[in-house]
């Protein structure tokens, strides 16, 4: 007796578990993708609070938080993140800001 691999059911069965491996991936991605924008969204809150204190630079260390903050402030202090964290990942930004822990 001859038996074949390629059967209704063993593909059905294949196309699930295909189905569940990329189901897992784009969940996964969309969970890291808002966790990032949750802790960028933290950061920039207190780049917000105290402008003076932060630190932007581009991808080659470069400093431009004054062209960044012209940009952004305005957007910050009324709660718009999302053009700045675009901004942020687009072109590889790296942002700092001094926090004072208040004991």
């Amino acid at each position: 007796m001859k038996y074949s691999l390629v059967t209704k059911k063993n593909i059905a069965i294949a196309t699930f578990i295909i189905i569940v491996i990329i189901a897992t991936v784009c969940f996964d991605y969309f969970r890291t993708q808002n966790a990032n924008n949750q802790e960028l969204t933290k950061v920039l809150q207190a780049v917000e609070q105290n402008p003076v204190s932060s630190k932007v630079e581009d991808k080659n260390g470069k400093d431009i938080t004054e062209e960044f903050l012209s940009k952004y402030l305005d957007d910050l202090k009324k709660g718009n993140y999302s053009k700045a964290i675009k901004e942020i990942r687009e072109r590889h930004y790296s942002v700092s800001t001094n926090q004072k822990s208040t004991s």
